[in-house]
């Protein structure tokens, strides 16, 4: 019977995980794709610097960006995705937003493209770890 209840615990472990994670993560992935092909660019500016905590205790930023669009419009944005780096302000970064939303908008670095990377990455060892432990379970 323990058995059969840790192999439920376990299906439905990673059923969850994938409802939430893969799905949150195709919909960004798709998200940036799209500004990528269809996106404005536009210089921003980083007009203030949100420090976070993150789970592991460590200090990371978020800076918050304003641009201008093609029209004339001042938007301002924060990059969600915090970085270790202190971003300097009053710099300059590329930015890529939505014409017909350009409250969606992402800087256009490196770094951005690749913490979509690291973010599968952690799906794809999250559900093996979860798949070795069904198996044992199975065993």
């Amino acid at each position: 019977m323990d058995k059969l209840y840790s192999i439920i615990v376990c299906l439905l472990l990673i059923f969850a995980f994938y409802k939430i994670a893969i799905i949150k993560f195709f919909q960004e992935f798709k998200s940036i794709s799209k500004l990528k092909k269809n996106g404005a660019k536009a210089n921003g500016k980083i007009i203030s610097v949100k420090e976070v905590i993150d789970l592991d205790n460590l200090k990371t930023y978020c800076p918050e960006i304003e641009f201008k669009t093609l029209e004339g419009k001042i938007f301002t944005f924060f990059q969600l995705d915090s970085q270790m780096k202190k971003p300097e302000l009053n710099s300059y970064v590329e930015v890529i937003y939505d014409k017909e939303n350009p409250r969606i908008a992402v800087i256009n670095d490196k770094i951005s493209r690749n913490f979509v990377k690291v973010k599968l990455f952690i799906v794809i060892f999250v559900t093996i770890f979860l798949l070795i432990i069904l198996i044992k379970n199975l065993v």
